[in-house]
Order: C-alpha cells, then structure tokens, then sequence
C-alpha cells in the first residue's frame, strides 16, 4: 500500500471514530423528564351511580274513593298543591238515589229502635239498622259533605271535577305524605350485591343549579326489574328537599376500599388490558401491573404484588416510557424529586 493510501485511510478512521462515540454516548444518556407523584396508603369510598325519580311511597300514598253514589259540589284543590291537614278538598252532595237510601235506613233505624224496646227486635238486628244508617251518613247521604285532608298532604291528582257524578268506589283525589316522598331508581345487577340498607347517598337533582342533597338507601332489592334488566333501590331523604317527579342523580358509598392511592393520571391501559401504572425504581421506568379498586374524584386506590412502596408513579409522560427508561424528574407531588429505591 502507498504512503498516500495509508494516509487517507488514517484520515477516515479519524473522522469516523468520533461520530461512533457521541452517538454511543447520546444513547447512553437519553432520559425521559416526567413528572411524579409519592404513593400513599390509604382508603377511598367505593361508589355505585344510579339515576331514579321522586315518588311518593307505597305506604304515603293514599287513594280517597266516594263511599256512595255522590254529585261533586266543588273542588277546593288542584294537582299538585300542598295543603295542611284539615284544609277541604271538596265537597259532595247524594244523588237523589242515595238521598232517598238515607231517608229509608233512617225510618228503619228509629222503627227498630222501638221494636227493640218493645222487645220485638234483637240487639242483632238494631245493631244492622245503626250500622246502615252510619255509612250512609259517613258517606255524605245526609246532606253536603267536606271532604278535609287526613294529614298534611300533597295532592297527587283530581279525578273527579266539579259537576261530576260518581258512583261508589269510584276514584276522588289521590294524596302524598310530605315526608313520604323516596327516590325510586335502579342500578346494575353486578354492583347491587354491595349495596345496602342504611348506605349513605349523594342525590343531585338534574337541574343545573341545584345542590346535592343527603339521602339514605331504605332498601335494595333481592330481584332483577325485568323490564329495565337492573336492581331497584329506594333511598329515603329529608322532606322538602325534593320535589314530586325530580329526575335525579344517585351517588351511592357502599364501603370503603384501601390500598395505595395515587392520581388518576397514573393509571395506564395496554394493548392486552392490563391495567398498570409506571413507577420510578433508582430514576428508571419499571412498568407494575396493578388492580383498581376504587374511585373517587381525581384518585384511585390500587394494589398489586409487584408495587413497589417506596418509588413514586409517574404522572406525566409515562405512556411513552418502556421498563429502564432512564427518567429526569420535573416535579414530584407529595415527596421530594428524587426517585425511590429498589426493592
């Protein structure tokens, strides 16, 4: 080989020699800047959402039906209105048949009254007579009858207008207990098992400016609704908060979960469905698969065998991050910047 060829060798291996060696030191010194976060045991409500409407009660709810075929001489109240017990409802006046029904067991009940002294009726048979006569008299045979409201009560509905003619058993007005008001709703068959009586609920009615108002479950049902394919619940709450037919939102707590919490934003999904966080072992990634067992607000609370409590989970620029991902820290949330040991 010549001497010019020996040099120009020479003057390549000089070039090349220094661009291999950045490019190996460059690769040796990639970094990720991520930002942390401390874990922290603790416990997080478990909650179960469901959606219902303001009803009245099965037990606070009453239906007043006409005791003997009347004519409506007014109504004194409208759907929807709340009137103190006592308040009249409406008042009734007997058909011409009833009223002739009231005179006769009137007639029969002062004739055997007197045969009954006469010794010539049974106390069988005046007890009959008097007891005839009362229910036509109950029942508004004798005259104009007023109606008044049992309780304080909501009126639910009018089914008889003014001018009407009714028959008996036939349906007047239909009232609510105030205080008999629940929330009627349903929630998904795999979360019911861990609902319960007595469990405390958050309930946010749909309208914008409304506040939540505190509630309780009076009972979760042992059936699936097989129209609506979910568990319906009833949950109690204090009387004058909501309103007759309210749509609301249910928040149910029904326990508590403990394990690690940590931000929301640690929580990662793969391609696979694993769930899992990424945490910070000696300022390297290490990908933890991990288990979520509750939710609340902007935490989660986790577990999983292979976590480590000491290193901290990345919170920003994790998804990107692969296990030994060297990692230059931008901020750490609860705990100083540094990252954890190793196990």
């Amino acid at each position: 080989m010549t001497s010019k060829k020996l040099a120009a060798l020479a003057l390549a291996l000089c070039l090349v020699l220094p661009a291999a060696a950045v490019r190996a030191d460059d690769s040796d010194n990639v970094s990720a800047l991520v930002k942390v976060a401390q874990m922290k045991q603790g416990s997080l409500p478990v909650t179960v959402t469901a959606y219902g409407q303001v009803q009245p009660a099965a037990s606070a709810k009453e239906s007043m039906a006409a005791l003997l075929g009347v004519r409506v001489a007014s109504v004194m109240v409208q759907t929807g209105q709340q009137v103190a017990k006592g308040a009249p409802l409406l008042t009734l006046m007997p058909t011409a048949q009833t009223r002739a029904d009231y005179l006769l067991a009137k007639q029969l009940a002062e004739r055997t009254r007197s045969l009954a002294k006469a010794h010539l009726a049974t106390a069988a048979d005046l007890a009959k007579a008097e007891s005839d006569l009362s229910v036509l008299q109950a029942g508004g045979a004798a005259g104009p009858n007023t109606i008044k409201a049992p309780y304080d009560a909501i009126v639910l509905k009018v089914d008889a207008g003014q001018g009407a003619v009714v028959s008996k058993g036939d349906a007047l007005l239909e009232l609510a207990r105030p205080d008999g008001l629940v929330v009627n709703a349903g929630i998904d068959p795999g979360q019911a098992m861990s609902v319960k009586a007595g469990d405390a609920v958050a309930l946010t009615p749909f309208s914008v400016t409304a506040a939540a108002v505190e509630g309780k479950v009076v009972l979760r049902s042992a059936v699936v609704n097989a129209d609506s394919g979910q568990v319906p619940v009833q949950i109690d709450f204090p009387a004058g908060k909501l309103l007759v037919g309210e749509m609301v939102r249910a928040v149910i707590t029904a326990g508590q979960k403990t394990g690690f919490i940590v931000p929301h934003s640690a929580i990662l999904v793969d391609d696979d469905g694993t769930i899992y966080v990424v945490q910070d072992v000696d300022n390297a990634a290490k990908k933890v698969a991990v288990q979520v067992l509750a939710a609340h607000g902007d935490q989660d609370v986790i577990s999983g065998d292979d976590l480590d409590p000491k290193a901290p989970v990345v919170l920003e620029g994790n998804h990107q991050l692969d296990d030994g991902t060297k990692l230059r820290l931008a901020e750490t949330q609860g705990a100083s910047s540094k990252g954890a040991g190793s196990k």
